[in-house]
């Protein structure tokens, strides 16, 4: 189930383990509040969640990530294929662990991804970052 909230700075929807928010300055920032593993129904809920905040604006992708996620075979295939291509600019990934961005950014250097991402430690470093996407 998903509720939404919407004021004069951001919309909102809030799903049972994630925050998705669009911010003014075209950020679509998503908030894990518990560890999840992620399914492809999940993955194509929270891109229709995305369709309907950004009314089909391309954004920049904010993931904080402080919980344990883990995502199923196909959603994996799906995140790194085209078919977000039309919706995104870049991708910042927030880790609370260095040697998980560390990690991620090597791994992102072999398997390239469609749109640019990166993996931060610090969320105020990857709004900067995504900025000058």
């Amino acid at each position: 189930m998903v509720s939404f909230d919407k004021d004069s700075q951001s919309s909102k929807a809030v799903l049972p383990y994630l925050v998705i928010e669009f911010l003014e300055n075209d950020i679509m920032r998503f908030e894990f509040t518990k560890d999840v593993f992620v399914t492809m129904d999940m993955a194509l809920e929270m891109t229709e969640v995305c369709k309907k905040l950004s009314q089909g604006k391309v954004y920049l992708s904010l993931k904080i990530i402080a919980y344990q996620l883990k995502i199923q075979d196909a959603v994996a295939d799906y995140l790194a294929s085209d078919a977000r291509i039309k919706m995104l600019r870049a991708e910042a990934i927030v880790l609370n662990a260095s040697t998980l961005k560390i990690f991620y950014n090597f791994y992102l250097r072999i398997k390239k991804p469609v749109i640019t991402m990166k993996a931060f430690n610090s969320e105020d470093m990857a709004v900067e970052w995504l900025l000058t996407q």
